[in-house]
């Protein structure tokens, strides 16, 4: 199966943790309610390329996105060796301010489930803790 991964996403630089939960899951929703919506969805391979081709973007490129304030975790591919994480996040209504996570993807779902599904990058979020 990761071998049909990488082929699929052969334009990316994958981080490996990313390529080991495709490898078992291929994607996910968390944190989603009945009654509130919201939650985080982890992309299939064949949701990030649709991402990357419908918003011709090619660096980061979008791995999770979260319902709740419409925004998306992407891969920034210059820091992935860089040893301090590799994600950032960028907000719909502000793409033009991206935050780094400074965390690499398994990290980041880690705390995302300590954090019950709170999206404690942004610093709002952090306030209301």
């Amino acid at each position: 199966m990761i071998s049909s991964i990488e082929a699929n996403l052969k334009s990316f630089d994958l981080p490996e943790d990313y390529v080991k939960f495709l490898h078992e899951f291929d994607s996910a929703v968390l944190f989603r309610t009945l009654r509130q919506g919201g939650g985080c969805s982890i992309l299939s391979p064949q949701l990030v390329i649709q991402y990357w081709k419908g918003y011709s973007i090619d660096h980061p490129y979008y791995i999770a996105w979260s319902s709740h304030s419409l925004g998306c975790i992407c891969v920034d591919q210059d820091r992935l060796d860089s040893g301090n994480g590799y994600l950032t996040w960028f907000e719909s209504m502000d793409p033009d301010n991206p935050i780094d996570i400074d965390l690499t993807f398994i990290e980041w779902l880690d705390k995302l489930i300590e954090h019950e599904g709170k999206e404690f990058w942004i610093p709002f979020h952090e306030e209301e803790e």
